[in-house]
């Protein structure tokens, strides 16, 4: 079976010491989701820090830290990262009933179609690398989303979600019921890839614990099936415990057998 980590919100506020502080230890290649245009705040917090380096009203452009360009570039060419796309902005949109809605929920498929194009030419033009995977923020794949992600033929990685909203068709069908009847026999995920229209899918977990995965992590090696992990590289810096855990627990898949790939091999269904 593959295993894969996949860390989130990497962008112009991003130093490259957090990164190499984040995964000190993991040794796994990282997948980092990386958003090209972002804002300051998300949904109503701070993950970068409360000290601004540029108006919050401002979208900042990762092609201006050419520090954590270049390191991620070194990285990229000695295997350590691979880079997908984390949304376009990573905005967050009040609602009412103190909700707050993504971009990849707030907005229309024309506009998630010609932005999250702009996006991947940007980070490919930056980074020197093809771009086939979307990330949504808050893994919010909505049925808008879904069906840009088909005309850009990008696949896609997430956790479901209470937002998920998808319009009725074959394919989707079967998937549901694949999904559904794969939960029922065996109280796990299916971690299979799943094709659409013009792009695949591809369930994603939040590491907690060492103890809240292993059973995913069993379902996973019976059936030999990838395991996708997403972390946030912020989140690795503020809880040194978790981290601990994730480290402890990659170095046990591996010593079991698990070949630690990047999120795009996950994709690969041969």
């Amino acid at each position: 079976m593959k295993i894969a980590l996949r860390d989130d919100d990497t962008c112009f506020y991003t130093k490259p010491s957090e990164l190499e502080e984040a995964f000190e230890g993991l040794n796994i290649p990282i997948s980092l989701s990386v958003v090209p245009f972002t804002v300051f705040s998300h949904a109503g917090t701070y993950p970068y820090g409360k000290k601004l380096f540029k108006s919050t009203e401002q979208y900042a452009d990762i092609a201006e830290n050419s520090s954590l360009i270049e390191y991620i570039k070194k990285g990229i060419k000695h295997g350590r990262y691979e880079v997908s796309l984390h949304g376009v902005h990573h905005e967050y949109f009040a609602k009412q009933g103190k909700e707050w809605a993504s971009e990849t929920e707030y907005y229309d498929k024309e506009w998630l179609l010609e932005n999250i194009d702009l996006s991947r030419k940007h980070l490919e033009s930056v980074f020197g690398v093809h771009i086939k995977t979307f990330i949504a923020p808050s893994n919010a794949v909505s049925g808008a989303c879904a069906m840009a992600l088909d005309e850009l033929g990008m696949n896609t990685n997430f956790t479901l979600n209470k937002h998920f909203v998808r319009s009725v068709s074959v394919q989707y069908l079967r998937n549901y019921i694949f999904s559904n009847v794969f939960r029922m026999f065996y109280g796990t995920r299916l971690c299979l890839p799943q094709r659409y229209k013009g792009h695949m899918e591809l369930t994603s977990f939040d590491f907690k614990s060492e103890d809240s995965i292993l059973c995913q992590y069993k379902s996973c090696k019976k059936h030999n099936q990838p395991l996708v992990i997403y972390t946030h590289y912020w989140d690795l810096l503020q809880s040194p415990e978790k981290k601990e855990q994730l480290i402890s627990f990659i170095n046990r898949a591996v010593q079991d057998g698990a070949e630690p790939v990047f999120l795009s091999k996950c994709f690969e269904t041969n």
